[in-house]
């Protein structure tokens, strides 16, 4: 082994700091290092050492390096701990050999991790900066670049090529800094020289890989190259962990933007369901407008001719009584047969003009209960409201009307409110207007079952009760009334609809409060029946709406 001959090539008649020569600190390094080599070491490291001796310029140099690095791995790979190996040998490396360590280009065998990569981004971009300044000569930013290369990284001073995207890294990650220097930098490089930015850094990395390649952190080379330049071949000089390092990064990129399209296309998604139900929306507003329009204009049309029956209807039930009181001296000249078929003939007038009056009176209700149905509480507006203190202010209004309308009335109220239900957005004109819907219907059912029950002991009862679902709030109204046939359940909310006899409903209350539930708060309405013993519905009104708390509109339970 020619070991003088190759020093002699590796510092090129060149002097070591204070004037000392290197040759003797090489030589002790190799003979050291080749002694400590285990005996299974790989034969090309000692071989290699001869080959050395052909090199010239300033690759002995880089190659004594890289020769030095194999060594150590070699060391390494024998010890218990290797990071730790490695950090003691480099650092008795440097004390042992000083001269040595004064060379760049031993920089790569002596330098500490961290050290050791500021050396290497330093190097790839003093390198990628040279070659620009051959391109573009004397550039006052490509010396900025050379001045914060010498002491503004270290410094912590921002870098003068920042990315154009991202927050900026702190001044205390040097390494990140140096990165995102390179990266702003070759941007400039692309925008002033387009695909000659490419070469320039080619370059450099070709520089790089010469005189640092069998680094152990020479993975951070590939780190300032931008993506577009990185290939199998640039990745085949890693070590197998550095490359499943930059696989790993390259990986959590991609994961990063599956999370990313994941994220956008639920959110397109969620757009296009909350789209969709806007669209229903209209089309529903739509179509109520439509006939709203229509009911207005029915309603003008027959409000009138209504109006003169109603009111002429009453006028001659007031002109028959005075008519029977200005014969009344005539009637007592006329037998008994003559004077009773007048009666008879005055009685029987007197009961169609009630009869006219009364028929009036229910189709002036439909009319209303048309216009009412056409509007559909769309008027109103929402509020933060207390579910409990608004069903039992519904409750109470409706069970003194009813009392008011039938004195000999009377119901049990029994009342299961859930504490602690947060106040919920509604609109609560018309829901107050859906409760005394379903409370009035409980109260007729209950009375008609009293009337026609042979049960001394029937007891007629409403219950309410109130339920916190979390998305949303549930009102139930149950009656122990006459029930509903199970053929007339799944008409229930169709408009004009009634289980009433003729001139006791008009067949919307039910209609209006579907649409009132269902449309406007996009909840859902259930009832459950059982023919002569009771009859349940359930409102659920969702928290936010669209929430998904939409139920079946009719759920039907046999009868005995």
């Amino acid at each position: 082994m020619n070991v003088r001959r190759f020093l002699g090539a590796l510092l090129g008649g060149q002097a070591a700091p204070d004037g000392a020569p290197d040759q003797g600190e090489a030589e002790e390094m190799i003979a050291e290092l080749l002694s400590a080599l285990p005996q299974d070491a790989p034969g090309a490291l000692r071989s290699d050492v001869e080959g050395l001796r052909l090199l010239t310029g300033r690759e002995p140099a880089a190659a004594l390096a890289a020769w030095c690095c194999r060594v150590e791995d070699a060391l390494a790979s024998r010890a218990e701990d290797p990071p730790a190996f490695r950090a003691e040998f480099r650092e008795r490396a440097a004390g042992r050999w000083p001269r040595l360590a004064a060379l760049d280009e031993m920089a790569v065998a002596f330098s500490p991790p961290t050290q050791l990569e500021l050396t290497l981004c330093r190097f790839f971009l003093r390198e990628a900066a040279q070659r620009a300044r051959d391109v573009l000569g004397a550039a006052n930013r490509l010396a900025d670049l050379a001045q914060w290369l010498e002491k503004g990284l270290d410094e912590g001073a921002p870098s003068p090529f920042p990315m154009a995207t991202g927050a900026a890294p702190p001044s205390s990650d040097r390494l990140a800094a140096a990165v995102a220097c390179s990266r702003g930098f070759y941007a400039w490089l692309d925008e002033t020289l387009g695909r000659r930015a490419e070469a320039i850094y080619e370059g450099a990395y070709q520089r790089t890989a010469r005189q640092f390649g069998a680094a152990n952190a020479f993975h951070v080379v590939i780190g300032l190259m931008p993506d577009k330049l990185v290939t199998a071949d640039k990745l085949s000089l890693l070590r197998r962990g550095q490359i499943e390092q930059v696989l790993r990064e390259k990986i959590a990129l991609l994961e990063k933007a599956n999370v990313d399209i994941a994220a956008a296309k639920e959110q397109a998604e969620a757009a296009l369901v909350e789209l969709k139900g806007v669209q229903q929306n209209l089309i529903h507003a739509e179509k109520m407008a439509s006939l709203g329009q229509l009911t207005a204009g029915i309603a003008h049309e027959i409000k009138n001719p209504l109006n003169f029956v109603n009111n002429f209807a009453s006028l001659s039930v007031g002109l028959l009584g005075e008519l029977k009181e200005a014969i009344t001296p005539a009637m007592a000249a006329l037998d008994a047969e003559k004077s009773a078929e007048v009666d008879e003939v005055m009685g029987m007038l007197a009961g169609n003009l009630e009869k006219i009056g009364a028929h009036g009176r229910r189709a002036d209700g439909i009319v209303k209960s048309m216009l009412a149905h056409s509007r559909g509480g769309g008027a109103g507006e929402r509020q933060t409201v207390d579910v409990n203190a608004l069903t039992d202010e519904a409750l109470n209004l409706a069970y003194h009307g009813a009392r008011a309308q039938d004195r000999e009335f009377n119901v049990t109220l029994e009342r299961a409110y859930a504490d602690d239900i947060a106040p919920i957005d509604l609109v609560p004109q018309d829901i107050t207007r859906v409760l005394l819907n379903l409370f009035g219907n409980g109260f007729y059912a209950t009375n008609k079952r009293k009337r026609e029950s042979d049960d001394p002991l029937f007891r007629p009862v409403l219950t309410v009760t109130t339920r916190d679902l979390g998305t949303a709030v549930e009102i139930r109204v149950r009656d122990n009334g006459t029930g509903i046939p199970p053929e007339l359940r799944d008409k229930l909310f169709q408009p004009f609809f009634t289980t009433k006899p003729t001139g006791e409903g008009t067949g919307l209350g039910l209609s209006i409060s579907y649409d009132i539930v269902t449309q406007q708060h996009q909840g859902g309405i259930t009832v459950e029946s059982e023919l002569g013993q009771f009859t349940e519905f359930a409102v659920r009104l969702p928290r936010t709406p669209g929430a998904g708390t939409a139920l079946p509109s009719v759920k039907t339970q046999a009868g005995p």
